[in-house]
């Protein structure tokens, strides 16, 4: 069915393209505008068009780093110490939204959560753990107080993040939404396990003042 756009719609959109500044028809992405050089204020855009990327789940992390270092260049907030309140706030949005985009892409956990969202698909949080998740806890829960012990834990429950990013990514390249979001389940129980791993790692080894040696 064809979708009519009223004409007060239009007509908002139509001006939500236009340069604040000189009033220039602008593309709906610009950060800035192509006639007078203006930093524009943040326009909605999926992270994909943000960045000027195909919308694609799997994404080439060298591309991602490029693309995302040649476009926050020019939004340095050195470079617009002189400029009015007003670009200075619009830069300071812009760059706020291309880093909330290259964050959300570059992790493959976040990426895939958010591939979610795009397909209209919400998370379910579990009320239970995953079954590997409450086995791991339980390693967590009874290992010694022994850093090697600690260490061979974290290795183990990192491996199988990694496993579990390349599940929920082979759900989602199959829109098996249901498998994806148990995958996200599974991962953000591991993630939460390696956290608490690695605390308790890291507070094992502070040196204590009392005992530190005096050279």
């Amino acid at each position: 069915m064809t979708q009519v756009v009223g004409f007060m719609d239009y007509q908002k959109q139509i001006e939500s393209f236009v340069c604040w500044h000189c009033h220039g028809r602008t593309d709906e992405t610009a950060m800035f505008c192509n006639h007078c050089g203006s930093v524009q204020n943040v326009r909605a855009a999926d992270h994909f068009a943000r960045l000027g990327l195909e919308r694609r789940l799997d994404v080439n992390v060298t591309d991602l780093d490029d693309r995302f270092n040649k476009l926050r260049k020019p939004l340095d907030p050195n470079f617009f110490m002189i400029r009015s309140t007003t670009e200075r706030n619009f830069a300071a949005r812009q760059l706020i939204a291309l880093v909330e985009a290259y964050e959300t892409l570059r992790d493959p956990v976040q990426r895939g959560r958010y591939w979610l969202k795009l397909h209209q698909q919400d998370f379910v949080a579990a009320k239970n753990d995953h079954p590997v998740v409450q086995k791991m806890r339980a390693e967590f829960d009874n290992v010694a107080d022994d850093t090697a012990q600690l260490d061979m834990l974290a290795q183990r429950t990192n491996a199988l993040l990694q496993n579990g990013v390349m599940k929920l990514l082979t759900s989602l390249r199959q829109q098996n939404w249901e498998e994806a979001n148990q995958a996200l389940v599974e991962l953000d129980g591991m993630e939460d396990i390696l956290s608490q791993t690695r605390a308790r790692r890291q507070g094992m080894t502070k040196v204590d003042p009392d005992t530190e040696w005096s050279c």
